[in-house]
């Protein structure tokens, strides 16, 4: 089970770092990989528009504000506007791994990575449209957390740790 979920996340952090490698060349064409901070399928109450967090002037924002009150965790993780940036200005060209997490608590929109040592993660926006999420830690080469990724049927969400 552990080893069926972990290949779609290698295979979607992989796919990140070569979209990141080769953005950029000044070739004729481009493609640039865009990750949907939050969307529903038919939410109950209508979702917050995704905004702008402060950056340093003359860059774009990478994550998201936080849409909604947050529980109590060990880190807050918010959405990513742009993961190919996203993963650029974290790992400069560097190749993340990640760590399967113990659970995701839907109705708390909290991670449980406590037996991988990471605590809990607070997340905004929570995923949505798909059941059985599969969490993860993002980490940079040498073991330093930078965000968590959550899978579910046909859906992904990327998360930057913003504390």
């Amino acid at each position: 089970m552990r080893f069926r979920t972990f290949v779609p996340v290698v295979i979607t952090l992989a796919a990140v770092a070569v979209a990141a490698a080769c953005g950029g060349d000044g070739g004729s064409s481009s493609v640039t990989p865009t990750v949907t901070a939050g969307a529903s399928a038919s939410p109950t109450t209508p979702p917050t528009s995704p905004t702008a967090t402060s950056s340093p002037q003359g860059t774009p924002p990478l994550l998201t504000t936080p849409g909604r009150s947050l529980p109590a965790a060990t880190h807050i993780a918010l959405g990513v506007f742009d993961a190919v940036n996203f993963f650029d200005q974290k790992l400069h060209g560097a190749v993340p791994s990640s760590e399967s997490c113990d659970s995701y608590d839907a109705t708390a929109g909290v991670i449980d990575c406590t037996s991988t040592g990471f605590g809990t993660i607070a997340v905004d926006p929570m995923p949505s449209g798909a059941t059985d999420w599969q969490c993860h830690v993002l980490l940079t080469p040498d073991s330093q957390l930078f965000g968590a990724n959550c899978i579910g049927t046909g859906k992904s969400f990327v998360y930057g740790i913003a504390d």
